[in-house]
């Protein structure tokens, strides 16, 4: 029987700081699909993250004067911060990565040159979240499950095609 235990999940920003709006959307959109009684689909919650995508977000006040890695260090933060709060036995686990593989196939590729990083497609690439997983997993040794990082690992060594 799966787990029907509603998840607490908390944004975590900064002492005496606001979190960023769109870490705020991100989350509320991630809180209200891993839900167990959700109503959010699966293509909607993934194409909503699309959309706050900092290339897909013209609003300037909305964009803090980011950078393409910054956003994207950001925006894997709040995701990998969600996946340390759920329970590594709750479905919440499963539906997380759900969100993150359904993200890397969306559909039209786009390639962006990332200044450190070289050449990256989003969401096929998965840019910057292997890097971020390490630094959060060796920093907080491992906080998230281990579905969540086997999965996605093996997600970030398989070649894109």
């Amino acid at each position: 029987m799966a787990d029907s235990t509603p998840l607490n999940l908390v944004l975590q920003s900064s002492v005496n700081k606001q979190p960023w709006v769109i870490n705020q959307r991100i989350f509320h959109i991630l809180n209200t699909y891993l839900q167990p009684n959700a109503t959010l689909l699966l293509t909607n919650a993934t194409q909503e993250i699309d959309k706050l995508f900092l290339l897909n977000h013209p609003r300037e006040e909305d964009r803090e004067n980011e950078d393409l890695e910054s956003f994207l260090f950001k925006m894997w933060g709040v995701i990998i911060s969600v996946a340390e709060q759920i329970p590594w036995k709750h479905p919440g686990q499963t539906r997380l990565v759900e969100v993150i593989l359904a993200l890397k196939d969306l559909p039209g590729p786009r390639s962006v040159q990332m200044d450190s990083w070289g050449k990256l497609v989003i969401w096929l690439d998965l840019p910057l979240l292997g890097p971020i997983m390490t630094e959060r997993g060796y920093g907080r040794r491992f906080m998230f499950s281990y579905y969540f990082a086997s999965v996605l690992s093996l997600e970030l060594l398989q070649p894109s095609i």
